[in-house]
């Protein structure tokens, strides 16, 4: 990858994280608390997410290109350890929407897919549903 656009790729992402995780703090979005049981280990890896999604938050504009890179790649290791555990109680079930609600909004615009396409329309209302019910 180039320079500049390595750069912009940054930048993009900054801004695009600020943006998404406003939501996520006007509505109280929490990390989720760690329970023992059957979701233990997957609400753990849920609230480290979204606790890294309230640091890129803070951060804002004002963090560094070399820390917003170390937090996304914390992001995208612990994603992939959500990504490794089913959810087995609706409390997983609601922390893994939290981190979905959070990630894949950059994900469709960093891809340039369209958030007005029906199938994206039909995800979010989806989880937008199945939150509203648990």
């Amino acid at each position: 990858m180039h320079q500049a656009e390595s750069t912009h790729n940054t930048v993009r992402r900054k801004f695009l994280a600020g943006i998404a995780t406003i939501p996520l703090l006007a509505a109280g979005t929490r990390p989720v608390e760690a329970e023992s049981g059957s979701d233990a280990v997957l609400l753990r890896h849920c609230s480290a997410y979204l606790a890294i999604a309230n640091e890129i938050a803070a951060l804002g504009y004002d963090g560094t290109d070399e820390q917003m890179d170390n937090l996304v790649g914390k992001q995208w290791v612990i994603m992939k350890n959500i990504e490794a555990h089913q959810a087995n109680t609706l409390t997983g079930l609601k922390a893994k929407i939290q981190v979905i609600q959070d990630y894949l909004p950059d994900y469709i615009d960093d891809f340039q897919a369209s958030r007005e396409a029906t199938e994206m329309k039909l995800v979010f209302g989806l989880m937008d549903d199945i939150e509203r019910m648990i």
